[in-house]
């Protein structure tokens, strides 16, 4: 096989085992499981030493509010805004809120169930080097009742319409309540407008949640190519060997899809020093040949991803591009609020991929191997530079 593409190949083998063998990986199931065991597996077959680690999560309620009172907010706002300006002032920052609300809901659930962590990494090593963790979750979200693949695109930017149109709404208010006439005429559209735009957000997502029937999709983009490109990595480094000066390590944890409970208990043990870790999150990387490097995530109340770490992978990949997660987050966030340093590589541009986010279709044809493949090659590259960063260089001291 061409050595140029083995990374991407090896990742979509062990893709393959994840989602036809395995299929779907329920936070705490036994399928979950049997993903970690096998990951397990392959890195004590490339000569890691392996520590499977228990996990307690909250498992997702019943019934999310969020998005719903997302959509009645909006509403009301079209609605309100010229007879209340005052009151839909506060939409925005309303709209702003509700996902910070859903992050504190995820972090404050009593904790019922269990999941584990997986991580592995060369034995007998000099524990003063600094240590890069290639980290990716193995369990797999809810499939949404909602799969048609247009529906499926609008809905993952639902809020951020909504948000819009309140900033929108927001500058009418002012403009009407500094003075300036505005016609009643564009009144009734605006609400009908805001009305349609609520409902069909609140009315999507309570679809998504009262049809359950479809379980859980496969993971196939998220996120078992994350672990597979993962696991392909530390294939390549037992051969090639670790670049000196750097202690590698690979994390798959479980029970991200419920709130990054699993990289929160990673981050709070005593496996790592957290003054010399980098934590390198690996999610949705089978999804276009688009790479992106996130900077920060959050809407009001940020975490932001270290500059000079960011600056060095967009030098070995310049076509990369900077990310804000607003809305969705993921494992590196955990680290970051743990003070541990960490960045995150997704891919996009793959319209078929992104369609079938969240969903049963999310199955092995939808991944993209070229995407892999860049992103492999990409960080095998970022590796060999670390050393000689200004990072790197202060762990050492």
């Amino acid at each position: 096989m061409n050595e140029q593409i083995s990374i991407g190949f090896t990742a979509m083998e062990h893709i393959r085992f994840l989602t036809e063998n395995i299929g779907p990986r329920p936070a705490g199931s036994l399928q979950e499981q049997r993903g970690l065991d096998y990951a397990a597996e392959q890195l004590i077959r490339n000569g890691y030493k392996t520590q499977q680690s228990p996990v307690s999560f909250a498992p997702n309620p019943a019934f999310y509010i969020e998005n719903i009172l997302a959509g009645i907010i909006i509403i009301l706002a079209g609605w309100g805004w010229y007879y209340l300006p005052w009151l839909t002032l506060l939409s925005p920052l309303l709209l702003l809120l509700i996902p910070e609300l859903e992050r504190w809901n995820e972090t404050h659930r009593p904790h019922t169930r269990k999941s584990a962590n997986l991580f592995g990494s060369v034995e007998d090593e000099d524990y003063d080097k600094p240590l890069i963790i290639f980290c990716a979750h193995v369990d797999s979200a809810p499939a949404m009742a909602v799969d048609h693949p247009l529906l499926v695109g609008l809905f993952a930017h639902g809020m951020t319409i909504l948000q819009r149109l309140a900033i929108f709404i927001l500058f009418l208010s002012i403009v009407h309540l500094i003075g300036f006439s505005l016609p009643f005429s564009i009144y009734l559209p605006l609400a009908i407008i805001t009305s349609l735009v609520g409902l069909w957000f609140a009315g999507t997502d309570l679809i998504n949640q009262l049809n359950r029937k479809k379980g859980y999709t496969t993971g196939a983009i998220d996120n078992a190519s994350g672990v597979g490109l993962t696991l392909a990595l530390a294939e390549h480094f037992a051969v090639s060997g670790v670049p000196r000066r750097l202690r590698l390590g690979f994390l798959v944890t479980g029970a991200e899809e419920t709130g990054l409970h699993g990289a929160m208990a990673f981050a709070k043990s005593n496996l790592i020093q957290k003054q010399k870790t980098l934590v390198i999150n690996l999610d949705m990387v089978g999804a276009g040949r688009d790479v992106l490097i996130v900077e920060k995530e959050g809407s009001l109340f940020t975490y932001k991803t270290p500059v000079e770490l960011n600056k060095l992978f967009l030098n070995v990949c310049p076509q990369a591009k900077l990310t804000w997660y607003s809305l969705k987050s993921g494992d590196f966030a955990a680290f970051l609020a743990a003070g541990v340093d960490a960045i995150s590589i997704q891919t996009t541009g793959n319209d078929q991929a992104e369609a079938v986010y969240h969903t049963v279709n999310d199955t092995f044809d939808a991944v993209d191997i070229q995407s892999l493949e860049l992103t492999g090659q990409a960080l095998v590259r970022y590796v060999d530079m670390l050393p000689y960063s200004q990072w790197a260089m202060t762990k050492n001291d």
